[in-house]
């Protein structure tokens, strides 16, 4: 359960509008390899020349690849041991020979890779050990020749024991993993030395010319693949550049005048106003994936893909509300104690805890308070900015009602920025009495909205204007 449900915070989802495909670009991602375990080598066990090695496995791996829009993973280059491999512990105690320290790498290691077949990838951690001690990793393998006082270098010996595990090497500690299809989301999967392509053998006994020498390897870990949040795609103002990649985790910010766009990894589009800042986060929820944008403060425009199904989900979520969305076009505003919420197009609703869900029409926007939702016609100007020119609704300004309230002889006047097909509705409380369809043209409107006279009460007067599918509305409030 989420934080928010944890939390009984109320919840406020919008639906309808998708944006192709198509315009999807790539997304970088980053894989890590994660492992821990242990290899040991005894070489002429109960013996007096009884040798021992221990590699004590400690390594992370990175990758970095690319994502691209139907959900395959690309590698970009080779990967980088960013941690460990780990450390070792050798003893010869015929020569009096105990030492430790880091495992060294061997000079002529390939780096790790990644590589990709369909769902299935394979990564890998350190690919050789230093096994001729050229490293000098093993120089404080020091002892004594047996019956003398005479010193005797043993770090050729740790080296050829610790370099045992080298012939299986690299598969041996790397992992293959099938990853979901399509990768839309970060996921983790839990890897043991069973994943790895290849196992070291019981016995090294063909590298030490006899039959008394044993080994064994058992490791475990994770393999993560993190989509980033997205990229810029428009900057304005000195924002971050156009094809930046924004992290899963990164706080997104804009400064005065400054507005910001990131293409999510599935294809919604979050536009920040001035002064704005936000949280990109990805999550599993339900067997599916859900991206999470959190506004902290500003304004932000949003539309939302319907392009990858029903388990796929965005939210934008605030201190106060989560907004659920799918396939819808909306505004969020969180300054101070003010959070509004605002439909261009679809159905909104915001649901309480032990409360029936409040649903709003699109041209309409919501008040959202910590334990109730207020139905408004507000919409503020900064919010509007933010909207693209091609995507804006058409223009309802100076509407008025005049005459007699509620009778034949009124007049519903007001201004159109285009034409627009019209939806003019009574109500009375939050139930719509009547319903009638109209036709606006652009520039100045009129008409007689009461086709009969009311009965006493108190109503409202809702006029909503849709043009290219963006709805924009006003509601009057009269006593007949």
């Amino acid at each position: 359960m989420s934080r928010l449900a944890r939390a009984a915070i109320v919840a406020l989802a919008i639906a309808f509008f998708a944006i192709p495909a198509s315009a999807l670009a790539d997304v970088p991602v980053k894989v890590e390899f994660d492992g821990t375990g242990t290899f040991t080598a005894d070489n002429q066990p109960g013996t007096q020349n009884e040798t021992d090695a221990t590699l004590a496995l400690d390594w992370t791996s990175m990758f970095d690849a690319t994502l691209a829009q139907d959900g395959t993973l690309t590698p970009t280059g080779t990967g980088t041991l960013t941690k460990g491999p780990g450390t070792f512990l050798y003893s010869d105690p015929s020569y009096s020979v105990s030492c430790s320290g880091p495992a060294p790498v061997s000079a002529f290691a390939s780096p790790p890779s990644l590589t990709v077949n369909g769902s299935s990838i394979t990564v890998q951690s350190v690919t050789a050990f230093d096994s001729d001690g050229s490293s000098g990793g093993y120089a404080s393998c020091q002892g004594t020749a047996p019956g003398t006082d005479l010193p005797f270098d043993g770090s050729g010996e740790a080296a050829s024991n610790v370099g045992t595990i080298n012939p299986s090497l690299p598969d041996a500690l790397s992992a293959t993993v099938q990853l979901p299809s399509p990768l839309t989301g970060p996921v983790t999967l839990p890897v043991t030395n069973a994943n790895a392509p290849a196992q070291v053998p019981s016995s090294c006994a063909d590298q030490f010319g006899d039959d008394s020498c044993n080994m064994s390897l058992v490791w475990s870990g994770s393999v993560t693949v993190t989509p980033a949040c997205g990229t810029v795609t428009f900057s304005d103002g000195g924002a971050l550049p156009v094809g930046s990649v924004v992290q899963t985790g990164q706080t997104i910010s804009t400064g005065k005048r400054q507005r910001l766009e990131i293409t999510l990894v599935d294809g919604s589009v979050v536009r920040f106003g001035p002064e704005s800042q936000g949280v990109c986060q990805f999550a599993t929820s339900q067997g599916g994936r859900k991206i999470t944008m959190k506004l902290i403060l500003g304004e932000i425009w949003a539309v939302v893909t319907d392009a990858l199904g029903g388990n796929q989900s965005f939210e934008v979520t605030t201190e106060r509300a989560g907004t659920g969305v799918r396939g819808s076009e909306y505004t969020l505003d969180v300054h101070g104690k003010r959070e509004i919420a605002h439909v261009i197009e679809g159905t909104g609703f915001v649901q309480y805890p032990g409360k029936p869900e409040f649903h709003y029409p699109a041209g309409m926007s919501v008040l959202i308070g910590k334990k109730s939702a207020t139905l408004t016609s507000t919409w503020p100007a900064a919010d509007r900015a933010l909207v693209p020119a091609g995507k804006l609704p058409p223009t309802l300004t100076k509407v008025k009602l005049s005459g007699p309230k509620g009778r034949p002889g009124a007049r519903l006047s007001f201004k159109l920025g285009e034409k627009s097909s019209l939806k003019l509705q009574l109500l009375k409380g939050k139930k719509v009495v009547s319903t009638r369809k109209l036709s606006g043209r652009k520039g100045k409107n009129s008409l007689h909205p009461f086709k009969r006279r009311l009965k006493k009460g108190r109503y409202a007067l809702r006029i909503t204007a849709t043009a290219n599918t963006r709805s924009s509305a006003a509601q009057l409030s009269f006593k007949a």
